[in-house]
């Protein structure tokens, strides 16, 4: 996979994908839960997608531009248990697990932060 000209071989992939299905796991994370996906188009979205697919749980992609009203109703309709969300989006699930949890549910319990410099390359002077 080639981003903004960084390449990453296939054992890379496969090692951070192997990575996060661990990291899902160790939170709780198991076959038929629900994990939201609140990522742009970038290497943590496919990572994220295939380490879902690989603890057996359901990807649920959430669309980077919704409101955090919008996000309230698609944690509640799919029942969302676990979420990875862009660094670039930080607070907005948690404002959402905020309210959410003022309201008595038990959902939305991780999050895991995705941080989009990881891939990017270094620019040069």
């Amino acid at each position: 996979m080639v981003f903004y000209g960084k390449k990453i071989s296939y054992r890379e992939l496969g090692n951070h994908i192997d990575g996060l299905a661990g990291a899902l796991k160790q939170l709780g994370g198991g076959p038929e839960d629900r994990v939201a996906l609140l990522l742009s188009n970038c290497p943590q979205y496919v990572i994220a997608y295939c380490a879902v697919l690989q603890l057996g749980a359901v990807v649920a992609p959430v669309n980077p531009l919704s409101t955090e009203r919008e996000l309230t109703h698609i944690v509640q309709d799919a029942g969302i248990r676990l979420a990875v969300e862009l660094n670039l989006l930080v607070g907005r699930l948690e404002n959402v697990r905020a309210a959410l949890r003022s309201g008595g549910s038990t959902l939305l319990e991780q999050i895991i932060c995705a941080f989009m410099p990881e891939f990017l390359p270094l620019l040069s002077p």
